[in-house]
């Protein structure tokens, strides 16, 4: 088929559609619109009936989601709304508020332009309400935004309000809080908040608050806030923040009744800012810190804190001075602090990163510490120095030493300096402390300085010395160790090496007579052991276990040579050997209670442990007579004579009591103990601490004389019986 050509239409062809009177195009334009008002209106309707009634109310309130609801009655927009339980929970926390109370429900109609319905209530009432804010890192991590451009609200709402008791998170409970809250005020250009009073266990406060609702949304607030009545240290404190929502400025002055103590303090804030602060200023003066908190010390101190606006291209600065105008030794209720600064450097480039440049504390001992440091993701590191620190002048309790030295410290497993980096418990390895010390001082007016070089690390259940260096003079100490805990029991296991070790050199304050006479120890001391962890109850050392070791050769003490060998093994068996001034003492026998471990388990016996056998070969006592001075127990010691003896002793625990028996003998020669001198004797023994055990006891004595005027040329004695009864029959 072949295409038709179209033509043109005629005047007879035109045809024009017929018109419609004016009146069906209004009938179906309202036909419309009834049926929308229909349509709305029952929608309203429905609405508005749920609204009114209790169980509509309450079918309503359970489909918020997140939301549980128990023993509600009254209406959502009835006269009277009671809700015994309201409980929220969603990815930023928990919601709980008991006990809420709504009566006196007004509402209106459109109120303002731009405002569809006006509610008011005469009073809404809370028991309790708490907030629990989620602890995953999401919730925690801060979330950096643009202002709001308005806050307009579509109703208008005014209520009087009573909390009882509110809690946020894990600060002080808020309690008797009051306001009259009042949103969408004059044609909802503003909000605001009258009347505002609430206490807490440290004050109370009255304020209020208003926001405009348009523009840059200015923002006011004014506080005033007071000790509670009958506070032993009154105090009151003002709290402006004025300007725009997005960098308002807060303004606070706090300032004690009785005193002349004063603290400011100005913050530009910018709560929707990556950084929270633009600029702030914390200054006090004559601040007593006891008044605050009475365990805290006295004090009176001037101090600033200032932080420099920040900007993208420098990095943010903060600096840290205070003065204290009252130190004092920390036993004395004072602050061993006479000044500190401290200045500080971030990027907000890099906000995980926090810089202590300068640290700068000066004592109360006119000593100084200084130092730097840097605190970076979940790490921690200060290098410190210290010049003539002297702790007695810091705690009275403290030993008189003068120190100075370089510290160094280095702390893991912290939190980051960026509040939204992760939570240090989401990293692998726990937290843990590392310590460097190179220390040098002197004790008193010690002419011997004494140097300290040791590194130590610290991690949960753990403490290891691995390093530790002790040096005066020619004396030496050097060690190491490790403290771990496990199943319930600390495992210690270290060794020191002792050379030309003088003990009043590193402990001066042992006595004056250590200060006499010679002293050099060398050896070694070697341990390993286990023993339950401390505990309310006394340590019972027959749960000790382990093996120790006690070396001393080539040794003097006040210039008498001396060697000493003692070893505990893991049956219990205890070995010593001491040779001093050529008197020689030995002992061995078994710790009652100890065995062998068999099966790699200890046991934990009462059964008789080996008996103790001791022994006696003192040739010259006189040799001894310098260590007299050392300690007053040991001016007891013999000025001379010549001792042997040996003895047996058994041991056993009977109860909580230790049960012994035993025998020996005993020949002396030339003894002068005080004011006895023994020509020559010789005792034998057997007894026991069992008061019905037979007791013997002989004594045969040559030439015995007391305080050089009661001579005995012989004397024979004899005890026969118990220690209940016995007789001694003596013949002189």
């Amino acid at each position: 088929m072949s295409p038709v050509t179209p033509t043109a239409p005629t005047a007879q062809t035109k045809r024009r559609p017929p018109r419609r009177p004016w009146w069906a195009a209004a009938v179906a334009l309202a036909l419309a619109v009834a049926a929308f008002a229909v349509a709305v209106g029952g929608a309203l309707t429905g609405a508005w009936a749920l609204l009114r009634s209790e169980g509509g109310s309450a079918w309503l309130l359970r489909q918020v989601p997140g939301l549980t609801v128990n023993g509600t009655s009254g209406a959502l927009l009835g006269d009277s709304l009671a809700v015994e339980q309201l409980r929220w929970e969603g990815e930023a926390g928990q919601l709980e508020i008991d006990g809420v109370q709504a009566r006196g429900l007004h509402w209106q109609w459109r109120p303002a332009p731009g405002q569809w319905l006006g509610l008011q209530w005469d009073t809404v009432t809370a028991q309790r309400v708490q907030w629990l804010p989620a602890v995953s890192e999401a919730a925690q991590a801060p979330k950096t935004s643009a202002p709001p451009s308005s806050l307009r609200l579509p109703l208008a709402l005014q209520l009087p309000l009573r909390i009882d008791s509110l809690q946020w998170a894990s600060l002080p409970v808020l309690s008797g809080v009051q306001a009259s809250v009042h949103l969408g005020r004059d044609g909802g250009a503003r909000h605001r908040i009258e009347d505002l009073r609430l206490r807490w266990p440290g004050g109370e406060l009255a304020g209020a608050l208003q926001i405009d609702a348009d523009g840059p949304l200015p923002l006011a607030l004014q506080a005033q806030l007071t000790s509670l009545p009958g506070a032993p240290q009154p105090w009151q404190a003002q709290l402006n923040v004025n300007g725009p929502l997005a960098s308002p400025t807060l303004r606070g002055t706090l300032q004690g009744l009785h005193d002349a103590a004063r603290a400011d303090i100005t913050l530009g804030l910018a709560p929707f800012a990556a950084f929270p602060l633009t600029a702030a200023r914390v200054q006090t003066q004559a601040l007593d810190l006891a008044r605050l908190n009475p365990a805290w010390p006295q004090t009176t101190l001037d101090a600033e804190a200032r932080l420099l606006e920040p900007a993208a291209d420098r990095p943010l600065q903060a600096r840290v001075t205070m003065r204290n105008h009252r130190p004092g030794r920390w036993n004395e209720g004072r602050l061993p602090l006479r000044a500190l600064q401290a200045d500080l450097q971030t990027a907000l480039a890099t906000p995980g990163t926090l810089s202590l440049n300068t640290l700068a504390m000066d004592l109360g001992d006119g000593s100084r510490i200084q130092g730097s440091g840097q605190w970076q993701g979940h790490t921690l590191a200060l290098e410190l120095q210290a010049r003539q620190l002297q702790p007695q002048a810091l705690d009275g309790r403290a030993p008189p030493w003068r120190v100075s030295g370089a510290v160094g410290l280095g702390v893991s497993g912290l939190p980051s300096p960026d509040p939204q980096a992760p939570a240090a418990s989401a990293t692998s390895a726990p937290w843990q402390v590392e310590a460097a010390l190179a220390l040098q001082g002197r004790y008193a007016e010690s002419p011997q300085p004494v140097q300290l070089n040791t590194q130590w690390r610290v991690t949960p259940g753990q403490w290891q010395v691995q390093h530790l260096q002790v040096r005066a003079g020619s004396a030496q100490v050097r060690g190491k160790g490790t403290a771990r805990l496990k199943d319930g029991r600390w495992g210690l296991n270290g060794a020191l090496a002792l050379t030309a070790l003088d003990p009043a050199a590193l402990w001066p304050g042992l006595g004056a007579g250590w200060h006499q006479g010679n002293h050099q120890l060398n050896g070694r001391v070697a341990a390993n052991l286990q023993l339950p962890a401390p505990s309310a109850r006394p340590l019972d050392w027959r749960q000790i276990t382990g093996t120790a070791a006690l070396s001393l050769d080539d040794s003097q003490v006040a210039g008498v040579p001396l060697s000493a060998h003692a070893a505990l093994a893991a049956d219990g068996v205890l070995t010593a050997d001491v040779t001093a001034g050529g008197n020689r003492f030995t002992a061995q026998g078994q710790v009652e209670g100890r065995s062998a471990p068999q099966g790699g388990a200890r046991e934990n016996l009462r059964d008789p442990a080996e008996p103790w056998t001791l022994t006696l070969d003192a040739a010259d006592l006189a040799t001894l007579a310098p260590l007299r001075v050392l300690h007053p127990a040991m001016s007891a010691l013999p000025r001379a004579g010549r001792v042997q003896a040996q003895a047996q002793v058994q041991v056993q625990t009977r109860g909580d009591r230790p049960a012994w028996q035993g025998n020996g003998t005993a020949s002396v020669q030339g003894l002068q103990v005080g004011a006895l001198r023994v020509g020559d004797a010789e005792l034998r023994a057997s007894a026991a601490s069992d008061l019905n055990a037979p007791l013997q006891l002989s004594l045969q004595g040559r030439n015995l004389q007391w305080q050089q005027r009661h001579t005995l040329a012989v004397v024979n004695a004899q005890v026969q019986g118990t220690l209940a009864a016995h007789r001694l029959v003596l013949d002189g």
